[in-house]
């Protein structure tokens, strides 16, 4: 490969950016609103099953904030082909996978596994 950033990087960092993007609006509207969320009080927004309370709603939302404020760093570091970047997220890339396996949604799993898989092959032009 010639050195720079290969196109595959490019393209991982613009998506993620966007998808990072998406993560901390969605953590942030869901800590907002998450005590309205089991009441009824949004028009449109259905009801989650009642065994989980709205704390719980509060709490994934701030997982989401803080997992979106790491892959937003964690991008750009790899976006500047660093080798802290690479770790950074490979690192959040496996726990999504985890956590995808662990709620059994097998189909979230096929796009990070192949950012793995393609981040493993070139990991050796990160400095």
């Amino acid at each position: 490969m010639a050195k720079g950033r290969p196109p595959g990087v490019t393209i991982i960092c613009i998506l993620g950016t966007l998808g990072a993007i998406l993560e901390i609006v969605g953590g942030i509207g869901l800590m907002a609103f998450a005590g309205l969320i089991g009441t009824g009080a949004i028009p449109g927004v259905p009801l989650p099953p009642s065994f989980i309370p709205p704390f719980l709603v509060g709490i994934k939302g701030a997982a989401l904030l803080v997992l979106g404020i790491a892959s937003f760093i964690a991008l750009r570091w790899l976006c500047q082909m660093k080798k802290t970047g690479w770790t950074a997220y490979m690192g959040i890339l496996l726990v999504s996978i985890a956590l995808h396996i662990a709620t059994f949604t097998f189909f979230d799993v096929i796009l990070p596994a192949i950012i793995v898989a393609y981040l493993w092959y070139v990991r050796r032009l990160f400095k």
